[in-house]
């Protein structure tokens, strides 16, 4: 029987009441926001993972706002652990988008009107600029709004067994001023169109956030098996069959091989195997300018 306060539908089933508090009843909410149930279930499953019913709330209706589509990757639901000011780790929402979300976003409000050239502050030998700068238009404003990004503020690193040292990352380091120069659009934009880009960064401006400390790695290595011996030789015999050495392949990684545990050996050598399968076969065809490489992103 229904009790006070509860909604009982005409043919409605006890078991089928939608109480304030039911997850029926707060998916039925979240979809007054344009969004289908399946399309909310399908979200919270496969992009909003792990989220609040307010983080969700919160995310569509960003979604929503911005006119950035979740189910086709436009706009993330990223969750980063960080500090309190009582020294305690706890998980924080983070929506995420890349640099052309944003550009979409400012150009739909119609005010949009380009943007000035990237400026870069003092480049080092190592070809890394201290800052970049970028200025946007907007319709309406004499003068541009500009976002300046700092190097240190921004550069997402790794740490490096042969230095002992972070270094830049992926991208940063491939491409360091175009990265920097990506953050620094970020933050123009978000200053020059704060209603509609509040809130919502871009995965170049959170990657420093992602990187973990010396210590929180050093503790995550305590706890792999290293490679055993059979692997390692199995892994060098089949680089020396390709061409390469193991020194090549310790380059290549960022990690010597004997500080590298048991799974990621063995990926390795299917990696290798996979290459050298490839490099067998372009010979056997007699066309030795197919050379296969090891894909060493995925290790």
């Amino acid at each position: 029987m229904a009790k006070e306060g509860e909604k009982k539908e005409e043919g409605m089933s006890e078991d089928q009441v939608v109480t304030p508090e039911s997850p029926k009843a707060k998916d039925q909410q979240l979809a007054t926001m344009d969004f289908s149930p399946e399309s909310i279930d399908l979200i919270k499953r496969t992009i909003a993972v792990g989220a609040t019913d307010d983080e969700l709330k919160l995310f569509l209706y960003t979604a929503k706002k911005s006119g950035l589509d979740p189910l086709v990757r436009q706009i993330y639901f990223v969750k980063r652990k960080s500090k309190t000011k009582e020294g305690q780790w706890e998980e924080r929402m983070t929506m995420q988008t890349s640099i052309d979300g944003l550009r979409v976003i400012a150009e739909r409000s119609g005010k949009y009107n380009g943007q000035t050239k990237v400026e870069y502050g003092p480049v080092g030998d190592d070809g890394r600029p201290e800052w970049a700068e970028v200025g946007v238009y907007k319709k309406g404003f004499e003068h541009p709004t500009y976002g300046r990004a700092y190097w240190d503020e921004y550069v997402a690193t790794r740490y490096d067994q042969y230095s002992k040292k972070n270094v830049p990352s992926g991208m940063w380091g491939k491409m360091p001023k175009l990265m920097l120069a990506k953050c620094a659009e970020a933050l123009a934009l978000r200053k020059a169109f704060p209603q509609d880009l509040s809130g919502i960064y871009t995965s170049e401006e959170m990657a420093q956030a992602d990187v973990e400390p010396k210590s929180v790695q050093a503790a995550f290595k305590a706890t792999q098996t290293l490679a055993t011996k059979e692997q390692k030789d199995k892994l060098i015999e089949i680089l020396e069959f390709m061409g390469r050495s193991k020194e090549w392949f310790e380059t290549q990684t960022g990690r010597p091989l004997d500080e590298m545990s048991q799974k990621k050996v063995q990926e390795a050598i299917t990696a290798a195997t996979a290459a050298f399968e490839k490099q067998k076969a372009a010979d056997e065809n007699e066309n030795p300018d197919d050379i296969a490489e090891i894909d060493i992103e995925k290790l």
